[in-house]
């Protein structure tokens, strides 16, 4: 199997890369949103993300040292053809359980 399919099969892949897509600049925490999910994971895959070249922090020094996301030239690509596949899918809510 090629690897880099990889990436995208990891939990929350898209989920994360949707988010960054949709708010250029989003924190981590706001990026994998406490809210919902296994934070392990979710930290774990945007690492991913990060390493295999999707995603890039600006290690600029900030505030309480947050550190905003965005899309590389090839993660915003991915993105965007990630953005009109979820648009064509029909949609359906899953609960709690099911998201985690």
């Amino acid at each position: 199997m090629d690897a880099t399919m990889l990436i995208l099969q990891q939990r929350f892949a898209m989920y994360i890369l949707l988010r960054v897509y949709e708010k250029p600049g989003i924190y981590k925490k706001e990026a994998v949103d406490e809210d919902a999910g296994a934070m392990g994971a979710k930290y774990e895959t945007l690492a991913k993300l990060i390493d295999a070249g999707l995603i890039v922090e600006d290690e600029k020094k900030y505030v309480h040292n947050k550190k905003p996301l965005f899309l590389t030239e090839t993660g915003l690509k991915v993105a965007e053809h990630l953005k009109s596949i979820h648009e064509i899918l029909p949609s359906s809510e899953c609960t709690s359980r099911e998201y985690k």
